[in-house]
């Protein structure tokens, strides 16, 4: 860990501090003496210490105001510890405006879906209930009085949800003209629910909002689902709640519904036998002509020389002689657990194309992969086909799994492979961890990137997130590139390389 710190802008290889087994300080230099001038001991610097053991580390916030990560290492010819300090504050104070950034919503200020999926887990234990509106009238307002009033009627509409919307109940924009009401405790369960919806819903709907002395009406209408809807509540309960609550909507707007809750949509079954033919497929995957998993090549650009630098592999599946996208079925795979098989399966399609043309790929990879047994799969398949695993790319979401893994993650640098962090900045970043890690790319989240030349906000995030890209010693790279506006935003910002359909669409051929 400190030869990879010793890389960093700053870092000093010298421990500024000397302490006991004990952790009494014994010994601090001039450094250690401005930024702790009161410290005797560790636990005087920080709590974390009370029980120290071969090595630890921690953050802290210190009295000069500014933020240290400390490295303690036991020395054991001399009995002592080596105590390195590192200043991280730029980091930390571009990770809190991420932070901020990524959990509200920068036009109505309410919190975000982000925030709503960490409160949910916060208490999962609860009886929780959602509620999603649906301002339907919103396509109509843009398109009549412009995108401008439309952001107004959207910040007016916000403040009517507060004036209506009490404690227990919380309010979030998710995106666009969807909002979630997120009952905490259960009221709408422990009340007549129908009767307490119908209240809010009659609050809201038909309301006249006055913006630039225009009258406009607000239609909505509500999707619904309860926990009670899900038949397990454990940390994928979040996301599944609030998909159950989308599809409520989804078939609220198909059946000209005011009001639906989950639990009243007829064809849910209809859906189920769409998993079993995915699972079914899944089974078959290679082992019949007419299902095949296939992968696609899309150029990544380099953003100096314009000239293709690399490509990712991109997973489709083909069914009698039909192509689908992931969108399809990954989330079926996910949770099955078969993503496993197809990645393998793609990794060794993959490896074939690399040998045949010698590019450097990226290949996308889940912690389910990780988790299971494919470093050493890797292991076999450079060896079968030759290939310097230096050309391949591994992506990996950023989330929580991601930062869990990071000893397989290491494993697998030390091997040669390159790493990428994939849709950064959509959600939290541990940056204590990524510098140990040492990623070699940030690929910026494409739902970011695709508003960046309309959206001086949007522009700003990306701007910050190249800059702890470089911070930390990584090659940015912009997803979702799809105009030449999109592209020279992207240039501006100084981001290395672009991807998009702005340059290729992806193909089953090398360009």
């Amino acid at each position: 860990m400190l030869e990879k710190l010793k890389l960093l802008p700053e870092s000093n290889p010298e421990p500024i501090m000397l302490s006991d087994t004990h952790g009494n300080i014994i010994y601090k230099n001039s450094a250690a003496k401005t930024i702790f001038p009161h410290a005797n001991n560790l636990c005087d610097i920080s709590e974390n210490c009370r029980n120290i053991s071969e090595k630890f580390d921690f953050e802290i916030f210190a009295e000069n105001n500014k933020y240290y990560k400390i490295i303690g290492r036991y020395q054991k010819d001399e009995n002592i510890y080596l105590i390195y300090v590192f200043d991280i504050t730029e980091i930390k104070q571009k990770q809190n405006e991420l932070e901020f950034l990524a959990n509200y919503d920068a036009l109505t200020g309410l919190p975000n879906k982000n925030k709503l999926i960490r409160d949910m887990l916060d208490r999962i234990n609860n009886k929780t209930v959602i509620m999603l509106i649906d301002i339907k009238s919103m396509r109509h307002v843009n398109s009549i009085y412009g995108y401008d009033i439309g952001d107004k009627l959207m910040v007016e509409f916000t403040k009517l949800l507060n004036k209506t919307i009490s404690k227990p109940l919380e309010i979030y924009r998710l995106y666009g003209n969807i909002f979630a009401i997120y009952d905490s405790i259960g009221v709408n369960c422990q009340l007549n629910s129908k009767f307490y919806l119908e209240n809010i819903f009659n609050k809201l709907n038909d309301q006249v909002i006055n913006i630039n002395n225009l009258d406009i009406p607000v239609q909505i209408r509500m999707g619904v689902a309860s926990c009670e809807d899900l038949d397990i509540k454990d940390e994928n309960y979040p996301l599944e709640q609030l998909k159950i609550a989308e599809i409520a909507v989804l078939e609220a707007k198909k059946n000209n519904r005011n009001i639906l809750y989950y639990n009243e949509i007829k064809d849910i079954e209809q859906r189920y036998q769409e998993n079993r033919f995915w699972l079914f497929s899944f089974k078959q995957m290679q082992k019949k002509d007419d299902c095949k998993l296939i992968p696609y090549f899309q150029p990544i650009i380099n953003n100096k020389s314009h000239s293709i630098d690399k490509y990712e592999a991109l997973m489709r599946l083909s069914i009698k002689g039909k192509i689908y996208t992931p969108d399809k079925f990954i989330d079926i795979a996910n949770e099955s657990g078969e993503i496993v098989n197809l990645t393998m399966i793609m990794i060794n399609e993959v490896f074939k194309v690399v040998n045949n043309h010698n590019i450097n790929v990226a290949i996308n990879i889940t912690p389910q992969d990780l988790r299971s047994d494919i470093i050493t799969f890797l292991k076999e398949k450079i060896s079968e086909y030759s290939i310097n695993p230096e050309k391949i790319n591994l992506e990996l979401l950023e989330n929580e799994d991601f930062y869990e893994l990071e000893d397989r993650i290491i494993e697998l640098k030390d091997l040669g492979f390159k790493i990428s962090l994939d849709d950064f900045g959509s959600g939290f970043s541990n940056f204590s961890k990524l510098i140990s890690m040492k990623i070699d790319f940030l690929k910026i989240d494409g739902s970011i990137i695709k508003n960046i030349h309309c959206d001086e906000n949007t522009f700003q995030i990306v701007k910050n997130i190249n800059e702890i890209g470089k911070t930390l010693g990584c090659k940015t790279i912009a997803e979702y590139v799809s105009s030449a506006e999109i592209f020279s935003k992207v240039i501006d910002i100084g981001i290395d390389y672009s991807q998009g359909y702005f340059f290729y669409k992806p193909s089953p051929k090398i360009t």
